[in-house]
C-alpha cells in the first residue's frame, strides 16, 4: 500500500473539522443527532491509519504489547464479572489511545498548515460562541461538544505553535481569552491563565528564572484568595471528590493502591448520592455505577485502575513526548493542559485528548523535519 502524503492527510483532517465547525452552525443547543465523541474518535483513528506509518522500535513494541495484555486480562476480568461491554470499553479508552499512539506515528504538519487550522478553528469558535451569548440561544456555548471538554482541542493547537515553534501572535492569544470568556468554562478558564502565564516565556519576553519568581508571587496570593472566597460545599466537583475520598476510606489503601482485576463497581451510597447524573450511570441499566460518573479524569482513572496504573498512565505519556525529542520541561508544559482539564472533565478519555496528543506530535514531526525513534 503506497503512502498518504503527509500533506494531504492533514488537509482531510482539517476539511473534516472544518466541515463539521460549519455543520454547528446550525444547531445551537447542547445536544447533537449523533454521537460526537463517536465521531472524532473515527477521526482520531484515520488520522493515525491513513500516514500508514508504524513503530518497529522494539521498546515500543514491546511495550505495546503489555498494554495489550493488561487490556486483554482486565477486560476479560470485567466482563466474566458481568460487567457490561460499554462500562468496559469506557473504563480501558486511555490505554486504547496510548496503545495506538505509541504503535502509529502521525504524519507530520508544518507550521504554516497549523497556523491556518488555528486561525479557522478560533473564527469558529468566537462566531459561533458570540451568536450563542448575543442572541441568548445558549449560555454554554458549544462547536463540537460541551465546551468543557473541546476547549481542549482547540488549546492544543495554540500550546503547539507557542511551546514547539515557539510563535504565537497576539492576536491568537487574545483570540482563544475571548473564546474562554464567552464559554463559561471553569476549567477553561484555567487552561487560559496558563496560557497567558507561559507566554512571555516561550515567544522569548522573558527568561526561565524571571518567569519562575514573578509566577510564584503572582499564584500563592491568588490561590489564596480563591480559598477564602470559593464556596466548595456548592461546587459538584467537591461531591464527586467527598465521594471518591469516602470509595477510598472503604476499599483500603492497598486496594486503592495496586487497583483490582476487574472494573468494580461503586457502592451503593455512592451512586445514589450522585443520581443527578443519570447519563452517567451503567449501561446495564441495573443502577450501578463506576469512576466515569466522577468526572474528574484523575479520580476516575484511580477507581478504575489504581494509583499504581495512573501513575504508569502520566510516565507514558511523558514517554510518547520523549520519543519526539521533547525535553522534560518542554513535556510538563505540553501536558499541563491535560492535567487541568483532568480536574474538570475526561481528559485522558476522550477523543479530544487523543486529538490533542495528535496536533502535539504531527508539530513536532512538522519542526524536526523527520520521525523521531519509529
Amino acid at each position: 500500500m503506497r503512502n498518504v502524503p503527509p500533506s494531504m492527510i492533514n488537509r482531510l483532517i482539517f476539511f473534516v473539522i472544518g466541515i463539521l465547525g460549519l455543520f454547528s452552525l446550525f444547531n445551537f443547543s447542547r445536544a447533537y443527532y449523533f454521537n460526537i465523541n463517536l465521531l472524532f474518535d473515527g477521526l482520531f483513528f484515520c488520522a493515525l491509519a491513513l500516514s500508514n506509518r508504524v513503530s518497529v522500535n522494539k521498546s515500543r513494541l514491546s511495550l505495546v504489547s503489555f498494554l495489550t495484555l493488561y487490556l486483554a486480562m482486565f477486560s476479560f476480568n470485567s466482563y466474566a464479572d458481568g460487567i457490561h461491554a460499554i462500562d468496559i470499553l469506557i473504563a480501558v479508552k486511555p490505554i486504547v489511545y496510548l496503545m495506538l499512539l505509541f504503535f502509529f506515528i502521525p504524519a507530520g504538519v508544518r507550521r504554516s498548515q497549523l497556523s491556518l487550522a488555528t486561525k479557522i478553528l478560533l473564527f469558529l469558535f468566537l462566531l459561533k460562541y458570540s451568536i450563542s451569548i448575543v442572541f441568548d440561544l445558549n449560555p454554554r456555548p458549544l462547536v463540537f461538544r460541551e465546551n468543557n471538554f473541546e476547549l481542549l482541542f482547540l488549546s492544543g493547537f495554540l500550546f503547539s505553535e507557542l511551546i514547539i515553534y515557539r510563535k504565537l501572535t497576539l492576536f491568537k492569544l487574545i483570540g482563544f481569552l475571548g473564546v474562554v470568556a464567552l464559554s463559561g468554562s471553569k476549567s477553561g478558564l484555567l487552561l487560559a491563565f496558563y496560557l497567558v502565564v507561559i507566554y512571555p516565556v516561550f515567544v522569548g519576553l522573558v527568561n526561565i528564572k524571571t518567569f519562575g519568581i514573578l509566577f510564584f508571587f503572582a499564584l500563592a496570593p491568588s490561590l489564596i484568595y480563591l480559598l477564602t472566597i470559593l464556596d466548595f460545599e456548592g461546587i459538584d466537583r467537591f461531591a464527586m471528590l467527598v465521594v471518591f475520598v469516602n470509595e477510598v476510606v472503604d476499599k483500603g489503601f492497598l486496594e486503592t493502591f495496586f487497583g483490582n482485576a476487574s472494573l468494580t463497581p461503586l457502592s451503593a451510597e455512592a451512586c445514589r448520592s450522585l443520581y443527578y447524573y443519570p447519563g452517567l450511570f451503567s449501561s446495564s441499566g441495573d443502577g450501578t455505577c463506576f469512576g466515569l460518573i466522577l468526572h474528574l479524569a484523575h479520580l476516575r482513572f484511580i477507581i478504575d485502575h489504581g494509583i499504581l496504573a495512573y501513575a504508569v498512565l502520566i510516565i507514558l505519556n511523558f514517554a510518547l513526548l520523549k520519543n519526539y525529542r521533547f525535553k522534560f520541561w518542554t513535556m510538563v508544559a505540553l501536558l499541563f493542559p491535560v492535567f487541568i482539564n483532568g480536574l474538570s472533565v475526561s481528559a485522558f478519555y476522550g477523543p479530544f485528548y487523543a486529538l490533542y496528543m495528535i496536533t502535539v506530535i504531527s508539530s513536532a514531526q512538522g519542526y524536526y523535519k523527520c520521525s523521531i525513534r519509529s
